[in-house]
């Protein structure tokens, strides 16, 4: 895990840095660079994820070089975290390692208030996925798709290069296939409804879970 208590430990930030949630998203790009440099150099396999903040409710965050473009602090935020992500993709695209690389954009959901985007509901609005320079290639049209934040497991594998037996990991399934998602099979009340429902067994094994050296017992069981 690397958060800003690494960077300065790293030395990439000053001992005294606090901005925001942690770090800006430009500063968080331009460490992203310097680590992505050193883990190509060492010719091996990789895989380097990283979470943006800067556009998080309720407003975002207006950083030093967010343009003064337009005329709200959520506006100007989207416009620069637009800029720093284009910039960084870019800079990825002209490195040696991109030939052999895939770059994933995704949202873990739409903004949770209305500002830029009064009047449309929330479920009308959709997460952007992105895949660039994936090692395979859709067999349906991907914009076509019904799908949740649980294909993306299989289909980031997917992407990635690698086989998924069955097209499905868990509860999802590889995009990249021809195989139908959960949602595509049986429709969004059934889904939504199933998800709902308790599972005793993440209960007992993650929310309250056995203390180490004894054995979890079910009724019945």
């Amino acid at each position: 895990m690397f958060g800003d208590g690494t960077a300065k430990k790293l030395g990439y930030v000053p001992k005294d840095y606090s901005v925001n949630w942690g770090i800006e998203d430009k500063v968080l790009f331009d460490i992203a660079r310097e680590e992505l440099t050193g883990l190509a150099a060492e010719g091996k396999p990789f895989n380097f994820t990283m979470l943006t903040t800067d556009l998080h409710a309720p407003k975002g965050f207006e950083c030093k070089w967010c343009a003064d473009t337009y005329d709200t602090t959520t506006a100007r935020a989207v416009d620069c975290n637009d800029r720093v992500v284009t910039e960084f993709v870019k800079w990825c695209q002209r490195q040696d390692f991109y030939e052999n690389t895939t770059i994933v954009v995704t949202g873990d959901h739409p903004r949770m208030d209305g500002s830029l985007v009064d009047g449309v509901s929330y479920y009308d609005r959709t997460v952007y996925d992105c895949f660039i320079n994936p090692a395979k290639t859709w067999v349906r049209d991907e914009k076509s798709r019904s799908f949740t934040a649980m294909d993306m497991f299989p289909t980031i594998l997917s992407a990635l290069g690698f086989d998924i037996e069955g097209d499905r990991l868990g509860l999802g399934t590889d995009l990249f296939s021809n195989t139908d998602t959960l949602l595509e099979r049986k429709g969004f009340d059934w889904l939504n409804r199933e998800l709902g429902k308790r599972s005793d067994y993440y209960t007992e094994q993650f929310v309250n879970p056995p203390a180490a050296g004894t054995a979890a017992s079910r009724g019945g069981e």
